[in-house]
């Protein structure tokens, strides 16, 4: 520490921008007294910029507080596991997973504009006859793009004077985290082409989080609101003595840096595909046991209501086991998790196969249910790391689609299979699906879990909790309710068969649903996402309490879908948003109080079956309005305290 007390602050610049970016940003903090140092960084590489910038902290003598803008923050979170460096601060910048590049970072924003604006040119690489691209902006949109609120006059010298950064930089993978363990700060730049990226890397890293109203140059444009947050980060060290012995990760000497960078390079992250196709295994081992019930009472020599215990053990324990994995997955993983659960798919499925009798049946599809209960929450909390914005909320879409088609496949093929062949091959099927995910999971990179900011207190905490009561309401309304379209056609004389394929039509609805969210939710956002999925809702039990009859509930059924992957989606997005530092946590108990609300739904309309099922669907039209009121209320009031 420098006799004064004070850290001294190294401020380190992005991509096409230089160190005279902090022009607003120096004065001030030169008249506290804090010792300033703004390098150049050469632009070239992650790993060569990061390794330059570390040797310039390592000739600073004293604790360092590393700023870090736009690339720079990207750089900062490699150079930022030197000794000395005590804290880090971003600025519209990229707060890096270990194994992470810009480019796997930008592509969870669907904003093109900058991309499209790039310039490419050529430089000469030492020792190399091909010649290096380097990017820049084209100069006519720089400062709409970048520095839209910044001084007219001051954007313009800026765009004809880029600092050019190597295309091989946004490749490189960042070979270590340094906000694991390094306290951290970051600014979101509300009015940047994707703060929604920005703020995905802070919420991640457990920072602490402020929002400007700003453009991407946000030293230029909110000087003061920057040099404030620097200050905060300053003063934090310096009352703490700058102590954090023993948990700093390895320098950033190139060498080591390089050889931790060929290791993630050879451990990619967990592919979308095989997220969606898990998501469709779950779904498919969830719904393939009640086709086959009138099967398993001849084969098993039960009656059908022995049968029915299959279905609801297997459920009982696929619900109970929520928080259980929701817990483990904050503590131990995310892919551990899935690993034991996918293992325990696997051999609940071959020992149900193997099962010498029906009660060996029912207790071995129990521990199933159990393992199985795992696989869809791990998908979302996954999708949730991994996604931000409307990327994420285009990616629940496709995993809820691929879940309908595994609930649609369970539907109609698992009878089938059962009176063709046996009913064991629809669940050898479940057991293939499991060991190949498993094999293929052997080279996902496993992120280091020491060091993590986890907190599951934070899914308690009040914004969770309301998420939780939000899943029982809908729970009861979407999937509670949406059980009695089948027998209420039942009851006006038609076929178990005919009903069923009507019943089954919600799956298409969630299809095309989710066909229609993904190009919407761009334009939209989630507090309307949840609008039209709610009035969508409305609109399907207020058909169904004017008409029981073929085509008013197949249209029920469908608009039901159309919901689930509007309105269910939205709130398994906003789940996942709401406590980052227990995401896992938070997601298995918004399942699980989902599935509560469906079971308690049943439960205090069953005795009004008997009166027929209008007026059930009536109340249900009423409960939705109220769903309504506070899903679409309460997330926009969330919005704008988050956004504050």
């Amino acid at each position: 520490m420098s006799e004064s007390g004070k850290p001294t602050v190294v401020l380190v610049h992005g991509a096409f921008a230089d160190a005279s970016s902090y022009a607003r940003v120096i004065p001030e903090l030169l008249a506290d007294g804090v010792g300033v140092v703004a390098p150049a960084l050469p632009n070239r590489s992650l790993l060569g910029d990061a390794a330059y910038l570390a040797s310039v902290v390592r000739a600073i003598p004293g604790p360092v507080v590393l700023v870090g803008h736009s690339y720079g923050g990207a750089v900062i979170t490699v150079a930022g596991a030197e000794d000395n460096v005590r804290a880090l601060v971003y600025l519209a910048g990229f707060a890096l997973e270990e194994g992470e590049s810009l480019n796997d970072m930008l592509s969870r924003s669907s904003d093109t504009r900058l991309a499209s604006a790039l310039v490419p040119w050529s430089f000469p690489v030492e020792g190399s006859a091909t010649p290096g691209t380097e990017l820049t902006v084209a100069v006519d949109r720089f400062p709409a793009l970048v520095a839209a609120d910044v001084d007219p006059g001051v954007a313009a010298v800026l765009a004809v004077s880029q600092r050019p950064v190597a295309a091989s930089a946004f490749s490189g993978k960042a070979p270590v985290a340094a906000w694991r363990t390094k306290p951290s700060w970051g600014m979101v730049a509300a009015a940047d082409l994707n703060p929604e990226v920005e703020r995905f890397g802070y919420e991640r890293a457990g920072m602490t989080i402020v929002e400007v109203d700003s453009s991407h140059l946000v030293m230029l444009a909110q000087p003061k609101r920057v040099v404030e947050l620097i200050r905060e980060a300053v003063r934090a060290i310096a009352e703490v003595g700058c102590t954090m012995s023993g948990l700093v990760p390895p320098h950033g000497h190139p060498e080591e840096l390089a050889a931790r960078s060929a290791a993630l390079q050879s451990a990619p992250p967990l592919p979308a595909s095989l997220m969606r196709a898990t998501g469709f295994l779950s779904f498919y081992d969830r719904f393939a046991t009640a086709p086959m019930l009138v099967v398993f009472t001849r084969e098993e020599g039960v009656s059908l209501s022995s049968a029915v215990q299959l279905v609801t053990a297997y459920v009982m324990l696929y619900a109970l086991g929520q928080p259980v994995w929701g817990l483990l997955g904050d503590r131990l993983g995310r892919l551990k998790v899935l690993r034991l659960a996918l293992a325990g798919t696997l051999i609940g499925s071959v020992a149900t196969i193997a099962a010498p009798g029906f009660v060996a049946l029912l207790v071995v599809r129990a521990v199933t249910g159990f393992f199985v209960g795992a696989l869809f929450p791990s998908m979302l909390t996954i999708v949730g790391d991994s996604y931000t914005g409307a990327a994420r909320a285009r990616e629940i879409s496709s995993l809820q689609t691929f879940t309908a088609l595994g609930t649609t496949v369970a539907t109609l093929a698992a009878g089938a299979l059962a009176v063709w062949l046996d009913w064991r091959v629809v669940f050898g099927m479940t057991a293939v699906g499991a060991g190949t995910f498993l094999v293929l999971l052997r080279r996902v990179k496993v992120p280091p879990a020491a060091g993590v900011r986890h907190d599951v207190r934070s899914a308690f905490t009040a914004w969770p909790v309301w998420m939780y009561l939000l899943g029982l309401l809908e729970g009861g309304i979407l999937l509670g309710i949406l059980t009695y379209i089948v027998p209420a056609l039942e009851r006006d004389g038609l076929s178990t068969a005919v009903a069923g394929a009507v019943g089954a039509t919600y799956g298409a609805g969630i299809i095309g649903g989710a066909y229609l969210a993904k190009r919407v939710v761009a334009r939209a956002g989630r507090t309307a996402m949840i609008a039209i999925g709610a009035t969508t809702l409305f609109v399907a039990f207020l058909l169904a309490s004017l008409s029981q009859g073929v085509p008013a509930l197949t249209a029920t059924a469908v608009l039901i879908g159309t919901s689930n992957a509007f309105l269910h989606s939205s709130l398994q997005g906003w789940a996942t948003d709401v406590a980052p530092a227990a995401r896992a946590t938070t997601v298995s108990f918004f399942v699980a109080s989902a599935f509560l609300g469906s079971s308690a739904a049943t439960g205090l309309t069953g005795g009004l079956t008997g009166q027929g099922y209008g007026s059930i669907f009536e109340g249900t039209c009423v409960a939705t309005v109220v769903l309504a009121v506070l899903a679409v209320g309460s997330h926009a009031l969330w919005s704008r305290r988050r956004g504050g």
